[in-house]
């Protein structure tokens, strides 16, 4: 059994359902084991403790959690750990850390460390994906409201709503000392490709640690031609075709006249973005 220095990072607003009770159960379990911890509310993170103090930080929360923790634990000798509480949860899905709150804090204890790569989108960090186009109308047009009244659904209200508007967007995508100008109804770059609970992956060889990242391109130009590729992608047969491409680099700059973007599901904003990929950045507290 691990006996480090925990801080467990908790963010309030994750998820749906009684977040206060969860944190207070959590809390106990750490006390039962006698487990040396320290708990602040993500609001607080910046300016209440020394990071460099603890072996592990645990984030609490969704993937906005584990989004807020990076800048402090990228490329250090410190470990994340995952106890799931948000809308998705889509790196916890992606390495195997449940829900079920005691399991995941046995895990934090007793699991193993796995190396993770991390990307790196001008100055933020990232796990999952950079995306734009529809993928960023979905993601940030839902909002905190319907994300707490109706968990992981309020994403799929949003997407059915973006389906019905779909317009292809100009971008410029330089890769590999080569230039590019499409028009595209998405372009999406993760680290981890895993969506909608983890049923499906815009990455068909999505690898957390292959040092690579994954780009998804969609010229889809109408309900039809999405949903044709949507279903492809849901059932696992992924195909290049005229209105999707997948392809693979270490790096890539994605120019947008239509500026707006998500990172890991933050809302950004930027004409030009530069991504690149940080090989084996990050322990995790995996199975």
């Amino acid at each position: 059994m691990s006996n480090g220095n925990y801080l467990l990072v908790y963010n309030d607003k994750a998820g749906t359902g009684s977040f206060n009770k969860k944190l207070i159960y959590i809390e106990k379990l750490f006390r039962v084991k006698d487990i040396c911890f320290k708990s602040i509310n993500i609001m607080d993170l910046n300016n209440t403790v020394c990071i460099e103090n603890f072996d592990t930080v645990v984030a609490i929360g969704g993937d906005g959690t584990v989004l807020s923790v990076l800048p402090y634990i990228v490329s250090k000798d410190i470990k994340l750990g995952i106890i799931p509480c948000g809308t998705a949860n889509l790196l916890a899905r992606k390495l195997n850390i449940p829900k079920n709150i005691p399991q995941a804090v046995d895990i934090l204890l007793n699991g193993t460390k796995k190396l993770i790569d991390v990307g790196k989108a001008g100055d933020s960090y990232f796990v999952l994906r950079v995306g734009y186009g529809i993928d960023a109308d979905i993601v940030n047009g839902a909002s905190s409201f319907l994300k707490n009244k109706f968990g992981y659904l309020a994403y799929l209200i949003q997407g059915i709503k973006c389906i019905f508007n779909l317009t292809p967007k100009s971008f410029e995508i330089c890769t590999d000392n080569q230039c590019y100008k499409i028009k595209a109804s998405a372009v999406i770059v993760s680290n981890s490709g895993n969506m909608f609970r983890d049923k499906c992956s815009i990455a068909p060889s999505s690898d957390v640690s292959d040092g690579k990242l994954d780009v998804f391109v969609l010229y889809a130009r109408n309900i039809k031609e999405f949903l044709t590729v949507f279903f492809q992608i849901l059932f696992n047969k992924h195909k290049i075709g005229s209105n999707v491409l997948y392809g693979k680099t270490h790096s890539i700059s994605i120019k947008s006249a239509n500026n707006k973007f998500h990172i890991d599901g933050e809302a950004c904003t930027s004409k030009e973005v530069e991504i690149s990929l940080i090989h084996n950045g990050l322990a995790v507290m995996t199975p």
